[in-house]
């Protein structure tokens, strides 16, 4: 993948991590029909690209993103359609088959969030404000209804989203909205050195470990044994798990390349 300058969103591949980065920043990285056409091509490129072992996705400017662009929302040019495209879109990053980290600086609001919540680890900057405002707009925070409670229990969800007020960095990380926090110049070095840990991790494995964890609030156990034998089965004959026990006994890092 050569680098794939949007008119929007930016995506780049840096050495085995690859980045999405949100690139209105005059506009806050607000999320417009443009930006969503531009993100959800973002999301597929990286996907499909198996040289990034691990996806950041970051914001240019001062924030990260402050949800749908309110300008085009009351000027009726988001519709429903928009809105399929975007949960679709979530969907393909909520599921994709290497890990996918958000970092997190200023305003992380609305759509944002709800990005936040589609990836598999949150690394927050203290100067974050985070909300789901969208009750405030008379409107559904789209499926932060269905992840966040996944996240931090009903109880803190309904206050977050019925109440559609921003909470700090601190609550953010205090309640398990965001997993690590880390001062704002510590972002970027915090990002980088875990993209590096992934990059050494079977993908394999991985793939099947995030299917289930994704899964692990739908499927009854049973359903879920009978599956995680077969996947364990396949784990177990793949060439990452017996590169992994090579390098074991040689008493070496293993290499999934």
């Amino acid at each position: 993948m050569a680098d794939l300058r949007l008119e929007t969103v930016d995506c780049q591949l840096e050495g085995r991590a690859g980045r999405i980065v949100f690139n209105r920043p005059d506009k806050l990285n607000a999320e417009s029909v443009q930006w969503l056409a531009d993100f959800a091509q973002a999301v597929e490129t990286m996907e499909a690209d198996d040289r990034a072992k691990v996806v950041l996705i970051t914001g240019r400017g001062t924030s990260f993103s402050t949800g749908i662009d309110l300008t085009e929302l009351g000027a009726g040019l988001i519709q429903r359609e928009w809105f399929e495209t975007w949960e679709r879109t979530l969907r393909r990053l909520e599921t994709m088959a290497k890990p996918v980290i958000a970092g997190i600086h200023g305003y992380c609001i609305g759509g944002g969030f709800q990005i936040a919540l589609a990836c598999d680890l949150r690394v927050c900057a203290t100067d974050a404000q985070i909300g789901l405002p969208a009750v405030k707009e008379c409107l559904i925070p789209g499926l932060g209804v269905w992840r966040l409670p996944r996240y931090v229990g009903l109880g803190v969800a309904k206050r977050l989203i019925l109440n559609g007020d921003l909470v700090s960095a601190e609550e953010a990380w205090r309640t398990g909205m965001v997993d690590y926090l880390v001062p704002p110049d510590g972002l970027e070095p915090k990002l980088l050195g875990m993209a590096e840990q992934f990059t050494h991790v079977s993908m394999s494995s991985y793939r099947e470990s995030k299917r289930f964890l994704n899964s692990a609030f739908d499927v009854d156990q049973p359903t879920v044994l009978a599956a995680y034998l077969d996947a364990q089965e396949s784990c177990l004959r793949s060439p990452d798990h017996q590169e992994a026990m090579a390098a074991w006994r040689e008493r070496r890092e293993p290499n999934f390349d």
